[in-house]
């Protein structure tokens, strides 16, 4: 899945099926991330497509060496069961 980084307008997103899903998350004043929404157009749910773009965001804030943080309840539960597993691909 081909998921962009916008940084300028702090989002990740991808296009399926002429859809956007996008994540949008918020730079803290101490350099941690905030992860603020997930939407998934009810079009292309329950294809995984919010797990990759909080995957996303988890290793760009892994790459960036900051904290993260979610407000977001789907990205608070992903985070909260995958966070602390090791990636196997």
């Amino acid at each position: 899945m081909d998921i962009r980084h916008d940084s300028s307008a702090h989002r990740f997103e991808t296009n399926v099926g002429g859809q956007t899903a996008w994540l949008d998350y918020e730079r803290d004043p101490d350099g941690s991330i905030t992860i603020t929404h997930t939407i998934v157009p009810r079009q292309i749910e329950g294809q995984g497509i919010g797990s990759f773009l909080v995957r996303a965001a988890h290793d760009f804030a892994m790459q960036q060496k900051v904290p993260l943080h979610s407000v977001c309840s789907f990205a608070t539960i992903w985070l909260q069961r995958n966070a602390s597993k090791k990636r196997t691909d």
